[in-house]
């Protein structure tokens, strides 16, 4: 999948549909279903749950889930995907870089993979993505 083509909307419902959380948001068709006064990187699938909890995020009715512009929203999934973040100044584009390699007993073990983007966030959850197409991935 190229991830590099999804907007922030659509990587961020892919997250929730990766969490198994499809249940506790209401999805959007497409980006244009938004009025045009939310601005692109604030759109997100949108929390409508009857729960107080769900896999760990506290619901917030109304408001969207958006991992790829809130810290809140992707620390936990950064933490328990075992994703790094690291910024690399000597680039002009695409200064940070996440990756993740299984860990198994603090050896490394299996591919490395890494998404670099001008958001940390943004290359955070495309990688915490690319860990779900793999089979023996976190």
């Amino acid at each position: 999948m190229n991830y590099s083509e999804m907007s922030d909307f659509e990587i961020n419902c892919a997250v929730a549909r990766a969490l198994g959380m499809s249940h506790a948001f209401f999805f959007s068709k497409s980006e244009d279903d938004f009025c045009e006064g939310i601005e692109p990187n604030k759109r997100g699938p949108i929390w409508q749950s009857g729960k107080y909890m769900v896999n760990g995020y506290r619901v917030s009715n109304g408001n969207c889930f958006n991992p790829c512009n809130s810290w809140a929203d992707a620390g936990p999934i950064i933490k328990d995907h075992q994703i790094c973040l690291s910024f690399d100044r000597e680039r002009e584009d695409y200064a940070w870089s996440a990756g993740y390699n299984g860990h198994d007993d603090y050896e490394l073990s299996g591919e490395w993979l890494e998404f670099s983007d001008a958001n940390p966030l943004r290359a955070a959850m495309t990688v915490f993505l690319m860990t779900q197409e793999k089979p023996d991935a976190a």
